[in-house]
């Protein structure tokens, strides 16, 4: 059921905002230069990491905020039977043109649906795949937890989540969020005297990004039950002074791509660096493995970052 537009209900706010954004969306991934070769590149790694599951005949997989429906085409080619759920309307229409315009049948549903409050049985799925899902979540153990009920055990989640620790931030001193507090001190003054604004839902309501670093989001989903997998990061771009861009197009192409070399190799500090946190993770059983995370089970654990976007 669609809440009303006037609700201050947050994730009603994510909706409202990714509504607003469904056409950068379905294009950014599309576009040239940097920002589109870092989208393509973590759905390439994404797929990658889902392939590790290998997909028998008629395997479900659940997928979380399809977005404009790229992966969910790119999986069910992969063999896997896909249900896509998004919380937003507009996301959920995107998602259905191009599976109508790809002729993939039955092997793509869609719904609307919010990760918080899954509508399905338990262990229902062999595999879900949430892809820039969990920076918007209000309440992303929730959501994780959600996961782990509606997969068998033993079943392999893909997730990723934005770094908090990323370098493209880390060397800009507004961006730092070891100075965070400052900034925030200074950012009501800037948007009182209308120098400043962040993304807005409909009423003029904030959207507010949850950035979490490496080792408080895989902390966070062992909480919620899972256990890591592999781990890696994807994204150096852009590099700022006081939000101004460093480089030129064609020099950032060569940037991310060194860095990204780097962050592929098995140097720790590099592979934790990139914009994008991409994990594969197994499902633990319940009761299993979950005594020693419920010390930490507290969503607070997670050191989450709330950054206007």
């Amino acid at each position: 059921m669609m809440l009303p537009s006037s609700s201050p209900d947050p994730t009603r706010k994510v909706a409202e905002y990714f509504d607003e954004q469904a056409d950068h969306w379905r294009s950014v991934y599309e576009a040239g230069g940097v920002e589109g070769l870092i989208y393509r590149q973590r759905q390439q790694a994404a797929e990658e990491l889902v392939g590790r599951a290998g997909a028998a005949p008629r395997d479900r997989l659940l997928e979380v905020g399809p977005g404009a429906g790229r992966l969910s085409l790119r999986l069910t080619e992969l063999g896997w039977r896909v249900h896509a759920i998004d919380i937003s309307p507009a996301m959920v229409g995107q998602t259905r043109l191009g599976a109508v315009a790809a002729e993939v049948g039955d092997r793509l549903t869609l719904a609307a649906g919010d990760v918080q409050k899954l509508a399905f049985r338990d262990a229902s799925f062999d595999a879900a795949v949430a892809v820039g899902v969990v920076p918007w979540l209000p309440e992303p153990l929730t959501g994780l937890r959600e996961l782990h009920r509606v997969l068998r055990p033993g079943a392999h989640l893909v997730v990723t989540s934005d770094n908090r620790n990323r370098l493209t931030h880390l060397v800009d001193p507004v961006l730092n969020p070891w100075l965070r507090s400052v900034y925030l001190r200074v950012m009501p003054v800037l948007a009182g005297a209308g120098l400043w604004r962040g993304a807005q839902a409909s009423g003029g309501q904030r959207v507010e990004e949850q950035r979490y670093t490496v080792d408080a989001m895989e902390r966070l989903l062992g909480d919620a039950g899972f256990r890591v997998l592999e781990s890696r990061t994807i994204g150096f771009w852009p590099f700022t002074l006081r939000r101004h861009h460093i480089f030129g197009p064609q020099r950032s192409l060569h940037v991310h791509r060194r860095l990204q070399d780097l962050a592929d190799s098995p140097r720790r500090f590099w592979a934790t660096a990139g914009n994008h946190h991409l994990v594969l993770a197994a499902r633990i059983p319940s009761g299993r493995g979950l005594a020693t995370n419920s010390r930490r089970s507290d969503q607070k654990s997670a050191q989450r970052d709330q950054w206007p976007v």
